[in-house]
């Protein structure tokens, strides 16, 4: 049924559709025609305008080009440019990953010492 929606839609694609105007035209019932097209919409699969629906304009996009979209978002709202903010990600990942493994090494260290017995003795 879902797909029966979805190709509908894709075949009118210059026109909306309320969720009854689909269930009549499919000969469906309306409840399980609008409980499919939540779902489609909440998957990107048709759009919603006004309570009523269409297929959607655009392929939507990976998660990659969401990050960028979102980080390019945040730059406009903050009033700096997108490249400055992408290297300061860049940079606090690079941070982070080096704090991580030096934290990770040092923990080695401590179970190592304290399996040896040379806890609490000062070791050159």
């Amino acid at each position: 049924m879902r797909d029966r929606i979805g190709l509908f839609l894709s075949k009118n694609p210059s026109e909306s559709f309320t969720a009854s105007e689909i269930a009549k035209r499919l000969k469906m019932p309306k409840g399980e025609v609008e409980r499919r097209l939540k779902g489609l919409a909440r998957r990107g699969r048709v759009a919603v305008r006004r309570g009523r629906y269409c297929a959607p304009k655009t392929v939507p996009a990976g998660p990659a080009v969401w990050s960028t979209r979102r980080l390019e978002a945040t730059a406009r709202s903050v009033g700096i440019s997108a490249e400055s903010l992408q290297r300061w990600v860049e940079e606090r990942r690079r941070r982070a990953s080096e704090e991580e493994t030096e934290k990770l090494l040092y923990g080695i260290l401590r179970d190592l010492e304290g399996s040896k017995g040379m806890k609490g003795r000062d070791v050159d």
